[in-house]
């Protein structure tokens, strides 16, 4: 098992239980303290559950494997960014950072409406599906990060980003993002 200090998210961050996380909180939480604690829940259940569908689909993989998920990113970015994980898959030595396809309205809205975005790749000016261009942009803010740990961590395995519908979008616009950044 390696070491994850430096993985901005460890696993045992995401896994903490409420009650767990109450052992060490003075009594008498204000409201809005509390309501936190209930978001943080949610987030916490709705990762939690995430991961369960992908150990149930996906072969080979355990619970060690998954390295970092977001199961609520596209209720807070209103479909922007897809959900997501990234994974470790020891067998064909690659880290896999996968983007949920369309599942919900906020995402099929997103997936509608098409506008085109300058994009640049390189020296190239083209345009880009405006949403999946700033879905790639967020991933860049949030997983940049994550992937270069990863990839410190497993410095011999390839990186793969992947996607299914909207997620593909996003997945191929964040490679080319990272791949130009971090040739």
């Amino acid at each position: 098992q390696p070491e994850w200090r430096g993985i901005p998210t460890p696993r045992s961050a995401r896994t903490q239980t409420r009650s767990d996380s109450h052992a060490t909180e003075p009594p008498g939480l204000s409201e809005r303290d509390e309501a936190e604690a209930r978001k943080e829940e949610e987030q916490m259940q709705a990762n939690l559950r995430g991961e369960t569908s992908v150990l149930s689909i996906v072969d080979g993989i355990s619970p060690e494997d998954i390295l970092y998920s977001n199961f609520t990113s596209s209720d807070r970015t209103f479909g922007k960014l897809p959900n997501h994980y990234l994974a470790v898959d020891h067998k064909n030595g690659a880290l896999v950072l996968a983007f949920r396809g369309t599942f919900s309205l906020s995402e099929a809205i997103t997936d509608v409406n098409c506008a085109p975005m300058p994009f640049r790749i390189g020296d190239h000016e083209g345009f880009a599906h405006m949403a999946m261009a700033h879905g790639a942009k967020l991933a860049m803010t949030v997983l940049e990060e994550v992937v270069l740990a990863a990839y410190a961590v497993y410095p011999d395995h390839r990186i793969w980003i992947v996607g299914h519908s909207l997620g593909a979008g996003v997945a191929s616009l964040f490679a080319v993002l990272l791949k130009e950044k971090h040739p």
